[in-house]
């Protein structure tokens, strides 16, 4: 009778093996995934996000596009031109990138403003008055103007200043405003994406924002928690189902290290993986800018963030439990041996 009782004890043991297996790598692989979505979510990505674009040549790559658009140098007079360099410096332009960045993560208008930019055309072009002012007075007046005595001459010259001053800065606000209402609007159609307009109906829809994702991310790692608890569970429900024997040890412990062995291995290798394909035909022959790949494997060392840590969870619980079902196994050895 005792040894029905353990065959049946066994087929019962097997059976819900088999069924708790595909349970045990779900919630296991499902609580790695909840994980991994908090870890992407994190108060502050977004900004890690363009430390990671600015440091790995984002900044400069833009930069380099707007001089390809511009030219070297701009043409404002027959003999006179500005450097795009000193008109607009990277370190501007990086600031500009990063404050339409933030404004568009929090849904704040931007408007684009060349205050610094207009002040550095009106001293050009008054630089470039006082060094042709005498030149254009012998021209327009001719011997008049060498006859005068100084103090004529710099009356005339003021009076010319003044005159000029007057009308380049009408002119340089007038460009600036008109350039300024130019980039405004393309900052603008941002707003006016499809995309971007769903994606803030979501947000007033579920009542979370863009850049304060403290609560979601509260709400996830309970989640995570609550679909790792469901898996121990599974595991404990293994065991007892095994009676707490060694082979229910041992086959929970396997369990546990398969799952967590796949985890790991899938964090591990999915970000080469994807390097790979950015650099491989799939980029069309064209070469792919190397913040572009930084970018990805940041956000790729996020999202596996919580597979690589509950995968290591998994993979510890399921040696301590498989050396438990051996220690047992030597216990049950020396017992039948005494």
């Amino acid at each position: 009778m005792k040894k029905q009782t353990n065959v049946v004890a066994i087929v019962i043991a097997v059976i819900m093996s088999v069924l708790l297996f595909p349970m045990i790598v779900g919630t296991g692989m499902a609580s790695g995934a909840i994980f991994s979505a908090e870890s992407l979510l994190q108060p502050g990505r977004e900004m890690e996000l363009y430390d990671a674009f600015a440091e790995h040549g984002g900044i400069d790559w833009i930069y380099e596009m707007l001089l390809e658009e511009t030219g070297e140098s701009i043409e404002i007079e027959e003999d006179l031109s500005v450097q795009v360099r000193e008109l607009f410096p990277k370190e501007d332009i990086s600031l500009v990138i990063k404050e339409i960045y933030q404004s568009v993560l929090e849904g704040e208008e931007y408007t684009v403003d060349l205050a610094k930019q207009e002040q550095f055309m009106k001293q050009l072009l008054m630089q470039y008055f006082d060094d042709n002012v005498e030149k254009w007075l012998r021209e327009e007046l001719g011997e008049q103007y060498d006859l005068a005595d100084e103090a004529l001459k710099e009356e005339i010259v003021t009076v010319a200043k003044e005159s000029y001053e007057e009308e380049i800065t009408i002119l340089v606000m007038e460009e600036m405003d008109e350039l300024e209402a130019e980039l405004t609007g393309i900052v603008q159609e941002i707003y006016e994406t499809e995309e971007y307009r769903e994606f803030r109906q979501w947000e007033a829809e579920y009542g979370y924002s863009l850049t304060d994702r403290t609560e979601l991310c509260a709400v996830l790692n309970l989640a995570g928690y609550i679909v790792l608890g469901i898996c121990c569970f599974f595991l404990l429900l293994l065991l007892i189902c095994h009676l707490f024997r060694p082979s229910g040890f041992i086959t929970a412990g396997a369990f546990a290290v398969i799952t967590g062995g796949l985890m790991k291995l899938g964090g591990t290798s999915l970000p080469k993986v994807v390097e790979l394909l950015l650099h491989s035909e799939l980029a069309e022959g064209e070469e792919v800018p190397e913040f572009f790949v930084k970018l990805v494997e940041e956000v790729f060392s996020w999202c596996l963030d919580g597979f690589n840590k509950i995968g290591m969870l998994g993979l510890s619980a399921g040696i301590i439990l498989i050396l438990v079902g051996i220690l047992l196994l030597v216990i049950r050895k020396n017992r039948m041996a005494a």
